[in-house]
């Protein structure tokens, strides 16, 4: 991204935060703003009462950082660390909202102008109901559609009966519009997760008690929960005990293929002497493990001998400590290739279409958009995208009269030096280009546009 590019990037940003800010007013961004602050405050004061894996939860150990019960003022407050508070971020939460905030800022004005933006604000701002990323969709869809020329309104939720989300307008065209946004991880992946971590419960201990610098990497050939929970442990003893690591050789079995290599701690020290590092961050990664991959799936686990605090006093500052040096460092890195979790990962998104019909009154025509993410690698992706194809050459919309559907896979993820955005619309039209002419949500500074699927081009 050129300079001139990052300065607009960073205006439209500043623009979007601020009008969030105002729209939920100072008084009451303070008050949830400090909430924040104090939560991981909190979580700091418990973690160092904690003593290492071997006593302490995995789950929450390895947990994604978040203030799970109140999104969207956690977002507003990474945005507003990026402009107040360098050091207090997290680069892995942070790509996902910066288009966001970016988009909105764009074209603030034009969303201030929408009728019904206030109520779709008071729902997005609503502690209770708690799911921002929705809301955040819907005001993407909806400036994208005002890029297009279109008119756009922002429909009242209704108790009684279902309805779409905007209702758009142009030169006596007038359409429905109905947006649902998928969760970001699938439930399957979630669940995979956590099989993951009782692993890695066994093989973090393993390592620890033979004491020596490690980075473990994982191919699962079968299901993880089909795995037993100690055979990581197991294989990592039997590498070390055997000639594998000596010429960094996969020891392979039915159920996985695993791999070890040692970490030189002093050279790593080195790094960090001259220049610290945030501990949850891709460059921490790269520097303790020698790799990064952006959609790979990495667990660090280290002993900090020393730690820098960005301006420790302000208790607004938090996720502000940098490494400076580390007694120990234990690394693992994982993926399951197995048909099964591939299969199971690559939802066919089909219940949220049903939904989205059903939203759409019979009188007049609509328009579906579905959004989610693509994090759990690209050979799933390839499948959802096969399901999909299936799906909707399959679907029976009538009695709707549905003429355009519009499918917003989204990728936000972040690189040592970068955070890289990626999307793609797959679109299924009655008469081709004559809703969207544009169909990009982020069409935001420096963009760079293909023909191609991004999980393909990856």
């Amino acid at each position: 991204m050129d300079d001139n590019n990052t300065d607009e990037w960073i205006h439209f940003a500043k623009q979007g935060l601020d009008w969030l800010i105002k729209k939920m007013g100072q008084e009451e961004w303070y008050r949830r703003r400090q909430n924040v602050a104090d939560y991981f405050h909190q979580i700091k004061i418990i973690n160092q009462r904690k003593g290492g894996i071997h006593q302490g939860d995995l789950s929450n150990e390895f947990s994604p950082i978040a203030v799970y019960n109140d999104w969207m003022t956690w977002y507003m407050y990474l945005m507003e660390s990026v402009f107040e508070r360098q050091g207090c971020d997290d680069p892995f939460q942070s790509s996902r909202i910066y288009p966001f905030f970016v988009t909105i800022g764009r074209d603030v004005d034009a969303l201030e102008g929408m009728k019904g933006i206030e109520e779709k604000l008071k729902i997005m701002f609503n502690e209770k109901q708690n799911k921002p990323d929705s809301t955040l969709y819907e005001l993407a869809v909806a400036l994208l559609y005002h890029r297009n020329g279109w008119s756009v309104e922002f429909l009242p939720e209704n108790i009684k009966r279902k309805t779409p989300d905007l209702q758009i307008t142009k030169n006596r065209q007038k359409y429905w519009v109905e947006c649902k946004r998928v969760a970001k991880v699938p439930d399957y992946a979630e669940e995979e997760r956590l099989e993951w971590q009782k692993r890695l419960f066994h093989l973090m201990n393993a390592m620890r008690m033979v004491g020596r610098p490690a980075f473990s990497e994982i191919i699962f050939k079968v299901p993880i929960d089909q795995v037993k929970e100690h055979v990581l442990a197991s294989a990592y003893l039997h590498y070390i005990n055997g000639d594998f690591s000596q010429d960094g050789a996969f020891f392979s079995t039915e159920e996985l293929d695993f791999k070890m290599t040692w970490l030189n701690l002093e050279a790593i020290n080195e790094e960090l002497k001259a220049s610290s590092v945030k501990p949850n961050s891709p460059f921490m990664i790269k520097l303790v493990t020698g790799e990064y991959h952006m959609d790979g799936n990495y667990t660090l686990a280290l002993n900090p001998s020393l730690i820098e605090s960005v301006n420790p006093d302000n208790k607004l500052y938090v996720l502000n400590d940098f490494y400076a040096g580390i007694h120990s460092a234990y690394a693992a890195k994982w993926e399951c290739i197995a048909e099964e979790s591939i299969d199971r990962k690559a939802s066919n998104l089909r219940r949220k279409l049903i939904q989205a019909v059903n939203q759409i009154p019979q009188e007049g025509k609509g328009i579906i958009h579905i959004g989610y993410e693509t994090v759990t690698g690209s050979e799933v992706e390839i499948r959802r995208e096969e399901k999909i194809k299936k799906m909707i050459g399959e679907f029976d919309f009538r009695p709707k009269d549905i003429v355009s559907l519009y499918l917003n896979s989204m990728q936000f993820l972040t690189d040592v030096n970068r955070i890289d955005w990626e999307e793609t619309t797959i679109r299924y039209e009655q008469s081709p280009g004559n809703i969207l002419t544009n169909l990009l949500l982020f069409d935001v500074p420096d963009t760079i546009a293909s023909d191609s699927v991004h999980w393909r081009e990856n």
